[in-house]
């Protein structure tokens, strides 16, 4: 887990650009974002952008995290090894 990361919450797209830019380019590898930040367009951009390897990267995302976890949950309950997921446009 990288020690230097930023939080995106309320940050405008510019201003999470640069902020995730100027991260990386400290040394920074940690972002925390998440869909109802709206702002994730920004990050991946500054992370494509950047010079810095992506498996370098650790990018938090907490509404990713809940998802995986149910998905976890309902395999358990189902006793199922693997999910099948049909994903739709």
């Amino acid at each position: 887990m990288p020690i230097m990361g930023l939080g995106t919450y309320s940050l405008s797209d510019e201003e999470c650009y640069n902020s995730v830019t100027a991260l990386l380019e400290a040394g920074g590898r940690l972002i925390d974002t998440a869909h109802i930040y709206g702002n994730e367009a920004a990050v991946g951009r500054a992370v494509r952008d950047s010079d810095v390897p992506r498996e370098e990267i650790s990018i938090h995302d907490d509404h990713l995290t809940q998802i995986v976890k149910a998905i976890r949950r309902d395999l358990k309950i189902k006793d199922k090894a693997y999910p099948q997921i049909n994903l739709k446009k």
